[in-house]
Order: C-alpha cells, then structure tokens, then sequence
C-alpha cells in the first residue's frame, strides 16, 4: 500500500485563479455557478472547486486544481407538464501535479439539463443531463470527445434537517445512473486511439454531525462526504480496451456557510481520500490524501 501524502492548501493555482475571477466579475450574473465539474447548478450535492498547494523542503512547487464555470444560458423551455429543460456550457480544467501519475485536462461541456417532477407536490423527482465534451488531455497528449447522459434521483428526503432530525444535523443520498461514449481522436504517437462506451453508477452522500441553527449570525458546518462510482465499459474499437474503473472519495470539511444555502459564496477547507480510477474526470488509478480549499458560488 502506497504512503498516505498529505498536502495543505495555501496558494491559488494561475488556472483557477483565472475562473474565480471570471466568476467574480459575473458575480450578479443569472445563471452563473463554480463548482468542481460541469454542474447543472450550484446545490447541496454539487461538489465545490477546490485548490491545493505543496512546496517541499528542495523549494519545488506542485498544486492541484479542479474547477469549472457553468452558465446556463437563460432560455428555459418545458417538455409536457413536469419537466423544464435549460442548455448550459462550461469551461473545466482538472490538473495535479502532485500525483505519481500526473492529471492535466481542460474542455468545454455543453449540456442540456432537464428538471424532472415538482418536489414542491411529490416526494420524488430528478435531474436529466444530456452532455457532449471536447476536452484535451496534456498529459496523454490527446484530443478526445465524450456524450453522457445521467439521471439523478432527488427527493424531499434528501433535505438537510428533515422531518425527524435533530435541530442542527442533516443528511443526504444522491443516487446517479448514466451512460457514456468517449472517443480518442487524435493522439501525438497515433496510440490509444478508439471509443470506449459503458454505463456507471455513482452515490454521492452527506451527513452534518453539527451546524450552527439556521438563521445564525454567522454559519458553519461540519460535512462527512461520500462518492462512490463504478464504471463498466460494454463496447470498445480500435485500440482501446474495456474495463471496469470504481472510484471512491471519502473526506471531511468545515464549511464556512449555511448548507442549505444555494447563493453567494461558499467556502470551505476539506481532508478528502482518494482511490481508484475515473474515466471522465481523466484520472488515472491514484491512491493519495489531500488537503485543499474549496469554493462554490
């Protein structure tokens, strides 16, 4: 088993800084959210952008990064009585240079997000996504394209101090089911090229032991966080090869906001353990800890 490396965050990466100022200068912009990936929207389940910076005792620098700036684009358009659809495009880059195996990867995700049911009338609803990626990998060298789509289930359950929990507690699960297509189209030596497709199956979960009362002067919270992935490929051609990649996430984080909160600015500093593989994030199999500042607006 690989030694466990711990990594504070301290510095803002020059590719993240570029999009929170970009979110900042939009910062009364409808539509306009910072999370870690292409997100539909800023929620309690997204997951934050986040920054990590290291400097040894030899002077070398390394950081990690991870944010993406969504806007969705202010053309809503329903389809039957109990869905609303909205487009979106987002900006992403995902590189770490603190890992053996090092994750450089920038793109541009355009979706179309539908909103499925009214949780304000029944228990449960969800969330569509139809998404195409251009993304390029620096570290692979290669040019690639991906087609998602995902479902996620949402219920009135899933709200932080729901019927039956202690003033001061919550928790959430959020169940999601997708299909995927990525195409390898170009490479610098002409290898890997191909398409792999599968299906994949993530929980992401929450659970607040402590948060200040809603309403506070100033709110905080203690987060237990939970992904859990696996990804199954079916289909492959050329020189690409099927596998199955599970990925899992396990951290902690104090957060500097009210959960619930879906507007302004929201900080956090976070212990997240990560080990294994994820194809649409372009990270290789890793096992590593890492300390980082996070951010959602």
């Amino acid at each position: 088993m690989s030694p466990l490396k711990i990594r504070a965050a301290v510095k803002v990466a020059p590719t993240t800084l570029a999009l929170l100022v970009l979110a900042s200068t939009n910062a009364c912009a409808e539509g306009l959210s910072l999370t870690a990936a292409p997100a539909p929207d800023s929620q309690p389940w997204t997951k934050p952008a986040k920054v990590s910076y290291l400097r040894n005792a030899n002077g070398d620098s390394s950081y990690a990064t991870q944010a993406a700036l969504n806007y969705a684009i202010p053309y809503p358009f329903a389809i039957g009585e109990n869905s609303v659809w909205q487009p979106r495009i987002a900006p992403y880059v995902n590189k770490n240079n603190q890992l053996e195996k090092h994750q450089d990867n920038h793109g541009l995700n355009g979706a179309l997000v539908g909103a499925i049911g009214d949780l304000t009338e029944q228990e449960f609803g969800g969330l569509a996504q139809v998404g195409i990626t251009v993304k390029k990998d620096r570290v692979a060298n290669n040019d690639a394209a991906t087609l998602t789509v995902d479902y996620t289930l949402l219920s009135t359950r899933h709200h932080l101090g729901g019927t039956g929990q202690p003033a001061g507690t919550g928790y959430m699960f959020v169940p999601t089911a997708g299909i995927y297509s990525d195409d390898i189209r170009r490479s610098k030596d002409g290898a890997g090229l191909g398409r792999l497709s599968g299906v994949r199956l993530e929980l992401d979960a929450k659970w607040y032991p402590w948060r200040t009362p809603t309403g506070a002067s100033s709110a905080s919270a203690v987060s237990f966080d939970l992904t859990a992935q696996v990804q199954r490929d079916l289909a492959s051609t050329d020189q690409r090869v099927k596998e199955t990649r599970r990925y899992f996430s396990l951290g902690i984080s104090y957060l500097f906001f009210e959960p619930t909160s879906k507007k302004g600015w929201q900080p956090s500093i976070g212990l997240d353990h990560v080990t294994g593989a994820d194809l649409l994030q372009g990270l290789a199999k890793q096992n590593y800890t890492q300390v980082s500042f996070k951010l959602k607006y």
